[in-house]
């Protein structure tokens, strides 16, 4: 093996292992030399590999809350370039920030400071953000405080962060969707209800409490039979069956 004087390798050799270029030389040209695989070099790499690769967005704070790393992930899902993150207090100060319930998120509430003040690491803390350029993005996000092994005291503080605007839009779309059918089942013309499989009313709207004079609360776990017409008690009981089963898709019936 031979070696060409760099400095740039020697300082980073003393500083990382206290070995100079010039020793590190003699020692990798001895003949006698047995070497093991750096297994801090190898775990470093493998860290470094999943951070670079990882779906989530991770931004890594110091002890003075200052971004220190980040990743892809997290560049593409706030919008910022790294460049322009590192060394800030964290992207919730630098861009328009929500709380879950659509209330601005004051300085104090960031997510990191949250976590050094509870002492706890957050999980599944959702916030909103106004990207560059207008898009609303929110976050689902959790943080870790890093320690040295066997201390107790934090040195920084990891923070990661899924995007979840596609899930909050499907929980509004449904949220939007059950409101209107709630609207239109009271307000029908036609008296309405749900029944169990045994006929009892579990919901009924405003005006089949009116065509059969009883109130909502009264009718809930009523029977529809015991509304029914002797004659007519045991009319739709064949027809339910095969509803049930699957024979027949509705039922259409007269029964006083």
């Amino acid at each position: 093996m031979v070696f060409a004087w760099d400095e740039g390798k020697n300082r980073v050799n003393r500083r990382k292992h206290g070995v100079s270029f010039e020793t590190a030389a003699r020692i990798f040209e001895d003949p006698n030399l047995v070497s093991y695989p750096d297994r801090v070099v190898d775990d470093e790499e493998r860290w470094h590999a999943i951070f670079s690769s990882a779906n989530e967005g991770i931004l890594v704070y110091d002890r003075e809350l200052k971004i220190v790393a980040g990743n892809q992930a997290a560049e593409r899902i706030i919008g910022l370039p790294l460049p322009e993150i590192i060394g800030k207090a964290g992207f919730t100060a630098m861009l328009p920030c929500v709380h879950a319930d659509g209330t601005p998120l004051l300085p104090g509430d960031r997510p990191v400071l949250l976590a050094v003040r509870s002492g706890k690491p957050l999980s599944g803390h959702v916030i909103g953000i106004k990207r560059p350029g207008g898009a609303h993005t929110w976050l689902s996000i959790n943080s870790g405080f890093l320690r040295q092994p066997d201390a107790n005291d934090w040195y920084g503080v990891v923070l990661m962060f899924t995007d979840i605007t596609a899930q909050r839009n499907a929980e509004s779309a449904l949220r939007e969707s059950e409101e209107r059918y709630r609207r239109t089942f009271e307000l029908a013309g036609s008296g309405l209800a749900h029944v169990d499989l045994q006929g009892r009313f579990l919901r009924v709207n405003r005006r089949l409490s009116e065509f059969l004079g009883y109130s909502e609360n009264e009718l809930i776990g009523m029977s529809a039979k015991d509304l029914s017409h002797p004659e007519d008690r045991d009319a739709v009981d064949e027809r339910r069956e095969k509803l049930i089963a699957g024979d027949i898709d509705s039922v259409r019936l007269e029964k006083r």
